[in-house]
């Protein structure tokens, strides 16, 4: 049963990205790693998938009342099975019983639009003084360059109406793709400076710090999609996530609608492109093949992040438990190719990871765009 899972906070919340570390050498001369603290603190203002999974997996367990306490530290045999012996990992088989997928997190006002991320092809060539109604600028044009190795002028795909002092445009946009949202419409930031003293009196490197963390405007959600086994028939409640445990409420509606990416190929017409969108954050694990795809590709804005996540099959997680950092591509970049075969190898690369695209990564769009 596919439902729409909205999460509302009740307070700030803080979504940890990847914190600072040093190497340090043991007794052994064995390399390690150790926390270094970052007195610049900022949250995300997006829950990662494996967040979101978690929440599920907790929350399944909460409603069947199947959490682990001191006189049951281990979970039943039921409970594994209903939620998965492991979280997220990449060297388990990630099944995680009643859950089957889900998809990436948007923003989700009471009118039940959803708000993601913007593609970066995006820039605004027109607003309305009142409201949030925009047009965009066209997006891709040839233009004629002067090439460095003096063999005369050459076009190149350049983005109409981008200016480098402005950068990229980031906003949030629904599918109507003519309404959007600046984040400050959405997203509260909540700052905070603290210190604290250790109980020896000796310095302590996490003792100053500035923190910024956010709250959502009244009348706005995360959502996501959920696929979720019939055996398991999910009730509203309280969870929660981040960094500091802030609480959210959870709800589900179940729903019949399709599936909104779209990654069947269509036809390029005379003087088009195609267009690949991340519509969410992507791992690729060849870098020299991805690095190939995009030299292939006639234009690309390409996005990173790090990431990390827990790789154990516990309910409560420990800092030493973190897995290897990755690279991300980000949500929002993307990539346009004169040629299918060279779109569908960069295609390729993206589903090769199963695991991934279960839980709300790997996904993308394919459209088409005209050449000005």
């Amino acid at each position: 049963m596919r439902y729409l899972v909205k999460l509302t906070p009740l307070d700030s919340f803080f979504f940890g990205s990847e914190s600072k570390y040093k190497k340090k050498k043991n007794e052994k001369g064995e390399l390690l790693e150790d926390y270094e603290a970052d007195y610049f603190q900022k949250s995300l203002r997006f829950p990662q998938q494996t967040t979101l999974l978690g929440v599920l997996r907790y929350h399944i367990l909460q409603q069947n009342r199947w959490l682990c306490t001191a006189e049951k530290p281990k979970l039943s045999n039921a409970a594994q099975n209903a939620i998965g012996r492991f979280s997220f990992s990449m060297k388990h088989d990630n099944s995680f019983g009643y859950i089957e997928s889900i998809s990436p997190v948007r923003i989700i006002n009471d009118e039940g639009i959803m708000y993601s991320p913007n593609a970066k092809y995006l820039i605004i060539a027109e607003k309305e003084e009142e409201g949030n109604k925009v047009k965009f600028v066209d997006t891709i044009t040839l233009t004629d360059i002067n090439s460095k190795n003096n063999i005369g002028n050459v076009q190149h795909l350049t983005l109409k109406g981008y200016d480098e002092k402005e950068g990229l445009s980031d906003f949030l946009t629904c599918n109507e793709e003519t309404s959007i949202l600046n984040y400050n419409k959405v997203f509260i930031a909540n700052e905070q400076i603290g210190i604290t003293k250790a109980k020896d009196g000796q310095a302590d490197d996490k003792a100053f710090y500035k923190q910024t963390s956010y709250k959502l405007k009244s009348g706005y959600s995360f959502a996501f999609y959920a696929e979720l086994n019939n055996q398991f028939k999910p009730q509203n409640g309280l969870v929660r996530m981040g960094a500091e445990k802030s609480p959210f409420k959870i709800s589900f509606d179940p729903i019949i609608e399709n599936k909104t990416s779209n990654t069947s190929v269509p036809q390029l017409s005379d003087g088009e492109e195609y267009c690949l969108t991340f519509i969410a954050d992507t791992y690729i694990e060849n870098k020299e093949k991805f690095d190939t795809a995009i030299r292939n590709s006639s234009l690309s804005i390409i996005n990173t992040l790090p990431f990390r996540f827990f790789n154990n099959g516990k309910a409560h997680y420990d800092i030493s438990e973190r897995s290897d950092r990755y690279n991300l591509v980000q949500r929002g970049s993307v990539a346009y190719f004169s040629d299918r075969q060279s779109l569908e190898q960069l295609i390729k690369l993206i589903e090769d990871h199963k695991k991934f695209v279960k839980i709300g990564y790997n996904q993308f769009n394919i459209s088409t765009q005209k050449i000005n």
